[in-house]
C-alpha cells in the first residue's frame, strides 16, 4: 500500500490493537450512536462520529450528520496518530 500520509513507527501495533477490538463492521448499536449525538448536540456541531481508523479506511461505529460508514483513510481529519 502507498500511504499518501505520514505513518507513526508504531502503526503495525495500532493496527493490531484495533483488529483485536473485533468492533470493526459490526452493527451499530443505540449505546454508540447516543454518543455521538450527544457531542454533536452539546458542542453544538453539524456532525460527530466514533470511529477506528484501518489501515485504508476510517470506519464510523456510530455517526451524526455524515450520512456514511466509513471514507477512505487518506480523507480522514487524523490519518496517523
Amino acid at each position: 500500500m502507498q500511504e499518501d500520509y505520514p505513518v507513526a513507527e508504531y502503526e503495525s501495533l495500532r493496527l493490531d490493537a484495533v483488529r483485536a477490538l473485533e468492533i470493526v463492521d459490526t452493527p451499530r448499536t443505540a449505546a454508540f450512536a447516543a454518543i455521538a449525538n450527544l457531542a454533536a448536540d452539546t458542542l453544538a456541531c453539524p456532525i460527530a462520529f466514533i470511529s477506528l481508523l484501518e489501515q485504508d479506511r476510517q470506519w464510523f461505529k456510530a455517526e451524526w450528520g455524515l450520512g456514511f460508514s466509513s471514507t477512505p483513510r487518506n480523507a480522514a481529519f487524523c490519518p496517523t496518530l
